[in-house]
């Protein structure tokens, strides 16, 4: 397995607009707030820790198994807090 660090500078990343659906339905799963136009979340852990910062949304590049064993590069738009 490959690890590896995301880049917070990624030249693919934005940020989440308040008026972007995608915040609206992130507050089913973590408490979302309008932050400067930016949507913001918090999330509380069952251990009492928390998370706090603004939703992102990047393109992530991977390698996907097909069904015949070959590779094929590939990506997908991720929501990410």
């Amino acid at each position: 397995m490959i690890i590896v660090s995301y880049d917070p500078h990624s030249q693919t990343s934005s940020p989440i607009s308040c008026d972007d659906p995608i915040c609206d339905s992130g507050s089913k799963i973590v408490n979302t707030r309008c932050y400067e136009n930016y949507c913001g979340y918090s999330f509380q852990y069952g251990d009492k820790s928390s998370t706090t910062g603004y939703l992102i949304e990047d393109t992530f590049m991977y390698r996907a198994l097909q069904s015949n064993k070959s590779q094929v590069n590939t990506d997908a738009k991720i929501v990410f807090g």
